[in-house]
């Protein structure tokens, strides 16, 4: 897989950790789509010291996804990895890259039926 030089970020999941995820890729110049249940603006991280605002919006229908991405971090609970499922197929092809920010040992397992050939990295967060 070759990715472009300025990859398609998408992010699942705006909860603590993808919120945290996303501000660090928009602090790095980075634009992610954001994904989840519920529509936001814009998602805000505050920590001591000061806040980073993520811009928006907080997409909640994935048939609403028309490109496909270079790299999806998925931030859901593994409680959660089905209700993502159709999050993956519309963002994810052969050539995407997933990686999975939840704890466990088994994130390949669990998400490879649903990210439509693409390559699953597991993460520990």
């Amino acid at each position: 897989m070759t990715m472009s030089e300025i990859p398609a970020i998408a992010l699942v999941g705006p909860g603590a950790i993808g919120t945290t995820v996303a501000a660090a890729l928009h602090e790095a110049g980075r634009r992610p789509t954001i994904c989840g249940r519920s529509a936001h603006v814009r998602l805000t991280l505050e920590f001591d010291g000061g806040q980073i605002v993520v811009p928006g919006p907080v997409l909640t229908d994935p048939h609403g996804i028309s490109d496909k991405f270079d790299l999806v971090f998925v931030a859901v609970k593994s409680t959660q990895t089905a209700s993502a499922a159709p999050w993956l197929s519309s963002l994810c092809d052969a050539r995407t890259v997933v990686c999975v920010l939840q704890n466990g040992v088994e994130q390949i397992d669990l998400f490879k039926p649903f990210a439509s050939g693409s390559a699953v990295l597991p993460s520990v967060v």
